[in-house]
């Protein structure tokens, strides 16, 4: 088995990091990703813009959990 190296510790960090500010601020993760659409435009069939109480903002703390147990198993390669 290959020693883990620089590519790994930065999944690591980059990992835990990013989905740890994936769970305590998802609303500023949406409002980055929804920063493209135009306000011109009619509301969707599934209504305006996401908000905080909103599918997506479970979606996106379930995506941050995903990533910090990706960093976490990244890091345990270096154990």
């Amino acid at each position: 088995m290959v020693e883990p190296g620089l590519t790994e510790a930065l999944s690591a960090v980059l990992g835990v990091a990013f989905g740890a500010f994936m769970i305590a601020k998802p609303g500023i993760v949406l409002a980055v990703q929804t920063a493209g659409t135009r306000p011109d435009r009619q509301p969707g069939p599934s209504g305006d813009a996401p908000t905080e109480g909103s599918i997506w903002v479970t979606l996106i703390r379930v995506a941050g959990v995903g990533f910090v147990l990706a960093g976490l198993y990244f890091a345990s390669l270096f154990l």
